[in-house]
């Protein structure tokens, strides 16, 4: 497997494979035979971070590997979105031949939603100015004219530039009723958004019919806690990540949800 070759053909010999072993580990306490929730085999992470390469004239980017910290280029990466791989395409394009740009330009990261929609930060070993922010803003509407919904934000020490807003909203379809996370840049959300669908759903059911009140520790943007206030009482979510409070308290109020704190 590399970066650029995802084994697809593998997936259902794999997965078999893990569920043998799963009913192995627990043979000595259940024979009960599990219930399987399958992943697309392709094109499911909603978020990818990719380090910046320069070589000459030519950047682009790479990865690491975890054995030998080799570098790998990764000029397209089907485990991504494939809006993730439009933007590493249009990205690279966008800053190649743009000094202001790509002048110490070392990480690129991007987060996406099943909606099509997608922040890209760029993080740079420099001071970021005006004229920074102008190219920025540029390389933006270019990529707009290209039909990709994309919010740019610029990153360096103690700096943080968003040129529009520094978040997407992501809309899932879980047990009939569309539901609506505000995604934070540079905060944990779920990667596999399909499988997230699933693993709510399943957490619905398994709830039915459930008395009393739900309690969630770090509860991120509200993912579980609003998917479930339908099943409880009233929910109680903690979170010390601020962004994500803040996104929470958001998404409490899209939802109209009045039993969640």
């Amino acid at each position: 497997m590399t970066p650029e070759h995802l084994p697809t053909e593998q997936y259902e010999a794999q997965l078999a494979e893990k569920v043998v072993r799963l009913q192995s580990m627990m043979a000595p306490f259940s024979d009960l035979v599990p219930e399987v929730f399958r992943s697309p085999v392709s094109h499911y992470r909603m978020r990818a971070e990719f380090r910046i390469w320069h070589d000459g004239d030519d950047l682009y980017h790479i990865i690491f590997d975890q054995q030998t910290k080799s570098r790998i280029r990764v000029d397209s990466f089907p485990a991504a979105s494939e809006l993730i791989n439009q933007l590493m395409t249009a990205m690279i394009a966008g800053v190649r031949n743009n000094p202001i740009l790509r002048h110490k330009l070392f990480q690129i990261d991007y987060l996406t939603t099943l909606s099509n929609q997608a922040v890209v930060s760029l993080l740079y070993h420099k001071k970021l100015d005006d004229e920074w922010r102008q190219q920025a803003e540029a390389l933006r509407d270019a990529l707009r004219a290209q039909n990709l919904n994309v919010h740019l934000i610029g990153r360096a020490t103690k700096t943080k530039i968003a040129l529009d807003q520094d978040y997407i909203d992501e809309r899932l379809p879980i047990a009939g009723k569309e539901m609506i996370y505000r995604q934070v840049e540079n905060s944990f959300t779920q990667p596999n958004a399909a499988m997230n669908i699933q693993m709510l759903e399943w957490a619905l059911d398994v709830t039915k019919g459930s008395k009393g009140d739900l309690l969630e520790l770090y509860c991120g943007n509200g993912n579980f806690s609003l998917a479930l206030a339908r099943n409880f009482d009233r929910v109680l979510a903690t979170e010390i990540a601020k962004p994500s409070v803040a996104a929470a308290q958001y998404n409490i109020a899209a939802n109209h949800i009045d039993n969640v704190q």
